[in-house]
């Protein structure tokens, strides 16, 4: 399984408690040396079900599982593995885009290793103890 699947996975289903989904920085910062646009690509091409939406307690985008299939969700480019459920996202329409889209909104953040958003404060801030055990315990479960 590919990391990022295995780290959406384990937030999603296997951590207490379970989260509704995860940040592209904090996906981007537990992986190496990926990008925006290899995420999102990766992604695309494969046969994973992964859904891009919006997270009001975070007010961030935020990727998830789309195992449950949501109804109202649309493929991002054709019927890859990448769907999305989102009004801006709808307006951009193309993957390229997107991705252009999410570069601009999380370079900054990304660029100064504030992966992970705080919750309470609404600010960027590097990995948490708390966020390393999880990425951590992600790499460790064969689960997914």
């Amino acid at each position: 399984m590919p990391n990022w699947y295995n780290l959406i996975h384990y937030w999603c289903r296997e951590h207490k408690p379970k989260g509704y989904g995860l940040t592209i920085p904090f996906i981007i910062g537990a992986q190496e040396n990926i990008t925006i646009s290899e995420l999102l690509e990766e992604i695309v091409k494969s046969d994973k079900k992964v859904i891009l939406q919006w997270c009001n307690d975070l007010q961030e985008y935020v990727l998830s599982l789309d195992d449950l299939t949501n109804p109202y969700a649309k493929y991002l480019h054709g019927e890859g593995g990448l769907k999305y459920y989102d009004e801006k996202i709808e307006e951009l329409g193309s993957l390229d885009d997107v991705i252009s889209f999410l570069e601009k909104k999380y370079s900054d953040c990304i660029k100064n290793k504030c992966f992970s958003k705080n919750k309470s404060t609404k600010t960027w801030q590097v990995f948490t103890a708390n966020d390393l055990n999880v990425i951590k315990a992600a790499k460790a479960n064969k689960k997914a």
